[in-house]
């Protein structure tokens, strides 16, 4: 992921919490199965989770994706449709932000808490 734009020690702690294996052999930990399961049971044919929803429930959005790359892994045409089909869902996308600084970086996680904070 690109992570460069933002980095700090949150992203500095991510990285080194999720690296595993010996040098120069060093990948995420994260079980690519796993991740597509949850993927499928959000967003994939059927998008199971995202239709149990009744309540207003705010869906943030990164402009770029995974490696700062446009169109985002969730692109505007799939959002609008996914919003179309699941009314609850309010589509708000975060400014300046990729996939994994949208949390990460310091304005990514201020937003997201603001966000957050608008639900309590």
């Amino acid at each position: 992921p690109d992570l460069r734009p933002d980095w700090n020690p949150a992203i500095e702690a991510y990285v080194m919490a999720d690296l595993v294996g010996e040098a120069p052999n060093l990948r995420s930990s994260c079980n690519v199965d796993a991740i597509r399961a949850d993927g499928a049971d959000s967003l994939g044919p059927g998008g199971f989770f995202f239709r149990q929803l009744t309540r207003p429930t705010p869906w943030l959005r990164a402009p770029r994706g995974l490696l700062n790359q446009v169109p985002p892994l969730y692109p505007d045409e799939i959002a609008d449709q996914t919003v179309a089909q699941v009314p609850a869902l309010q589509n708000i996308v975060v400014d300046d932000v990729n996939h994994f600084t949208i949390t990460l970086s310091d304005r990514g996680a201020k937003t997201v808490a603001d966000v957050i904070r608008t639900q309590l």
